[in-house]
This record gives structure tokens, C-alpha cells and sequence, in this order.
């Protein structure tokens, strides 16, 4: 089972690292495996791919990062990574897949993809916030050069 893993690109590897819990990486694997075969099941399509297509969908471009500057705080935008963009794709979709009342997570996690999929998750809500705060203190860009 783990070498279906190793050989995935870098996302899946950090949702099975975010959905490993006290050091159990082969359940949450086992979790993953079962969550993109229901998934596979549903769309008749390649799993991994729809997996993709929803990160890729709540990916944040820009964020921000803390400055302070003359005993204020200023909330700096910045654009983001590949890696950090994915990562916090992730874990907001797993934040969200908790939330849910579905039985098991490997149900919650299944319906938020498949509304992430559909276009109608909660979860492109906490995009446009992080959006709505960076274009607040895009004024503020000028303190993130050096001197």
C-alpha cells in the first residue's frame, strides 16, 4: 500500500500527512485509499485527477505575513508558494471535511470533495476572506522592502 503513495505527486503525500493522527500513517493512507476508490466509483473518472482539480480550485494566490513598524502591526501581502498554496489547500479542506455530520471522516472528507468538485463547498469562503484582508492592506506593500 505504500508504494501507491510514493510514487503520487506531493499533494497526496500532505493530505495523508494531515490526516495522520498519533503517528498512524498506514490508517490514514488506508483512509485515502478508500475515499478516492468511493470517489472513483461516483465520477468514473481517474480519482487523483478529481483530488487535483479541487486543490488546484481552493489554491490561494497571495497571503500575508505579519510586520511590525513602529509599534503597529501591519498585515503584509505576499504571494505564496506552489508547496505552502497546496498545504494550506489541504488542510482547509480537511478543516471543512471535519466540521460535517456525516458518519467517519472518510465520508466527511468525501462529500467536501465532491461539493468542492461541484463548486459549492463553504470552503471558497475562507479563499475570499484571506483575498478580502489582502486586498484591505494592499497599501502596505511598500514596508515589505528593506532598507
Amino acid at each position: 500500500m505504500k508504494k501507491k503513495f510514493k510514487t503520487q505527486p506531493n499533494i497526496f503525500n500532505v493530505l495523508i500527512g494531515f490526516l495522520t493522527k498519533n503517528g498512524n500513517k498506514i490508517r490514514a493512507e488506508k483512509l485515502c485509499l478508500s475515499v478516492f476508490t468511493q470517489l472513483k466509483v461516483k465520477y468514473k473518472k481517474n480519482p487523483f485527477y478529481i483530488f487535483e482539480s479541487c486543490i488546484r480550485r481552493l489554491r490561494p494566490v497571495v497571503a500575508f505575513k505579519q510586520k511590525k513598524r513602529a509599534g503597529i502591526i501591519y498585515k503584509l501581502p505576499m504571494l505564496l508558494k506552489a508547496k505552502r498554496a497546496n498545504s494550506l489547500a489541504v488542510r482547509w479542506l480537511i478543516q471543512s471535511a471535519r466540521k460535517r455530520y456525516e458518519k467517519g471522516i472518510a465520508q466527511k472528507l468525501i462529500k467536501e470533495i465532491q461539493l468542492v468538485y461541484e463548486g459549492r463547498s463553504t470552503v471558497y469562503r475562507k479563499k475570499k476572506e484571506l483575498n478580502d484582508i489582502v486586498l484591505a492592506n494592499r497599501a502596505f506593500i511598500r514596508y515589505l522592502r528593506k532598507r
